[in-house]
């Protein structure tokens, strides 16, 4: 929970920065409340871990569809894409780094 915690943390923070450049997003704001739902929802007792993971994926797919577009709309263009792309990828392999699979996945065949 302490690496969901502080990637929740991290999600939060990256969600602020972007919402500072760009105000008023609604894609922005709505990964901004999933990221800080699951960084509470870490320092709770109780808490199911299904939740929080689904509040962290669900910002972070927010936030980096809107990168993503950022990046297309710029044709790349920019010196720090490669920087972007490569956080993009991070914060998208943080549930595997925790070893969550999706239950069909788990399945045996």
């Amino acid at each position: 929970m302490e690496l969901l915690l502080k990637a929740s943390e991290q999600q939060v923070a990256c969600c602020s920065k972007l919402l500072q450049v760009h105000p008023g997003e609604t894609l922005l704001l709505k990964a901004f409340e999933s990221a800080e739902r699951a960084a509470q929802s870490c320092q709770k007792d109780g808490d199911f871990l299904q939740t929080v993971v689904q509040s962290y994926t669900q910002s972070v797919l927010d936030s980096t569809y809107f990168e993503e577009t950022l990046l297309v709309e710029r044709a790349f263009s920019q010196a720090s894409s490669f920087g972007t792309v490569v956080r993009i990828i991070d914060a998208l392999c943080i549930p595997s780094k925790l070893g969550i699979a999706p239950k069909e996945a788990l399945r045996e065949e």
